[in-house]
């Protein structure tokens, strides 16, 4: 019994003490007792890392007057004065030159082809044209894509069950900086390819980069069509088109929003908006007409035609005629 006593005695001094090693250790570290001086090597390095913090400058270098050089993109050359887009760099009195081109839908072969690194790299395909619109005092085509990164590009998904998707990256927009494009036109088949919200961002984008437009609206109070002053003469641009694809404006858009957003070609409005025009001060009058007709073919349809005519008698001066991605005859009309 003794000796069981003396045992457990014993392991309770064991246990005491290695408990106790712990601390000792601790007061022995807050003591620096185990600290060692530092050597040269360590001295040296230490006083390097408070050097790094002191400034060694005495003066900056001189460079003279200097600027960050700028993107080859073409300048805005309109600014707003009421209710006009006015050219701010005119190069002639009371002569306009206006240059109209077609179709710009950037299918997958174009992306493909100036994609690299996961970036696109556009300007490259407006190269040979940049100098010509720069030559002109307003240049402008039809934005046939959207421009909405929430949805498909056309690259990733372009022929649907029953129509072709077109939407393009924001880098679009920026080579039609590039290019020299002043304006872009956008009622046409593929307006609604990415509902209401996509073409609302489309909108927007075209806006953040400086790039004009009419065809397709925001907000009931904006105009159904764009007010320029080139060189002195009041011009108005107007865009219309005949079709929406796969019915997508009745589909996606309520009827308020059709009225609103959208710009439908019907002979009642070309005139009303033509009229409207005329009494804010337009001299002369642009209309951009989407048809719907066969594509890919230089002969015109009988539907163009009285399309074309309806259009110069509700008092265009001229008109631009898209969708079948090839050239046709050009005709005066005659009222």
């Amino acid at each position: 019994m003794k000796s069981n006593q003396k045992q457990i005695k014993s392991s309770l001094v064991i246990l005491f003490f290695l408990l106790m090693i712990p601390a000792i250790i601790g007061l022995m570290i807050k003591a620096e007792w185990f600290i060692k001086n530092p050597t040269e090597s360590e001295m040296e390095l230490k006083m390097d890392i408070v050097d790094t913090q002191v400034s060694y400058q005495k003066d900056e270098p001189h460079y003279g007057d200097w600027s960050r050089a700028n993107s080859s993109a073409n300048p805005v050359r309109y600014e707003q004065k009421g209710q006009f887009y006015q050219y701010m760099t005119p190069t002639t009195n009371n002569t306009a030159r206006i240059m109209c081109a077609g179709d710009l839908m950037c299918e997958p072969v174009m992306s493909q082809a100036v994609f690299h690194n996961n970036k696109f790299f556009f300007e490259a395909c407006f190269a040979k044209v940049k100098k010509v619109f720069e030559s002109s005092d307003f240049a402008i085509a039809n934005l046939e894509t959207t421009v909405a990164p929430d949805y498909p590009y056309a690259i990733d998904k372009h022929k649907l069950a029953d129509r072709y998707h077109c939407n393009a990256p924001i880098e679009y927009l920026e080579a039609l900086r590039y290019a020299g494009l002043d304006a872009v036109t956008m009622a046409n088949n593929h307006t609604c390819d990415t509902g209401v919200d996509g073409l609302r961002t489309t909108i927007e984008n075209v806006e953040n980069n400086g790039i004009l437009h009419t065809g397709a609206f925001i907000a009931k109070s904006d105009k159904r069509y764009l007010l320029l002053q080139i060189n002195g003469i009041k011009i108005a641009l107007l865009s219309y088109t005949e079709h929406f694809n796969s019915n997508l404006d009745e589909k996606c858009f309520t009827e308020e929003g059709q009225a609103m957003m959208l710009n439908l070609y019907s002979k009642e409005r070309v005139e009303a908006d033509l009229a409207n025009a005329r009494a804010d001060g337009a001299e002369f009058t642009v209309v951009y007409i989407h048809f719907w007709c066969k594509d890919y073919t230089h002969e015109t349809q009988e539907s163009q035609i009285k399309c074309a005519n309806e259009i110069a008698e509700g008092g265009a001066d001229c008109i631009v005629g898209g969708h079948p991605h090839a050239v046709q005859k050009y005709d005066e009309i005659r009222c």
